[in-house]
């Protein structure tokens, strides 16, 4: 999920796979509440920006044209 979620910023990344990475991040959450609320906020402003229907389906026009053009 890094194309969505920048680490620190609106979100929590951990590598793959690292329990022990995510098990940190939840506890660091569960215990920073001010915290949770900052991130969830910026997750919100990053989708409402970035992720409407009608870039999305800009991108998925994109997407499509270019495997057309492939064949």
């Amino acid at each position: 999920m890094p194309d969505v979620v920048r680490d620190g910023e609106n979100g929590i990344l951990v590598p793959p796979g690292d329990v022990n990475a995510l098990a940190d991040a939840l506890l660091s959450l569960l215990a920073d509440s001010p915290r949770r609320a900052e991130l969830g906020r910026a997750a919100r402003t990053t989708v409402e920006s970035e992720f409407t229907p009608e870039r999305e389906l800009q991108r998925n026009l994109e997407i499509y044209r270019n495997v057309m053009r492939e064949t």
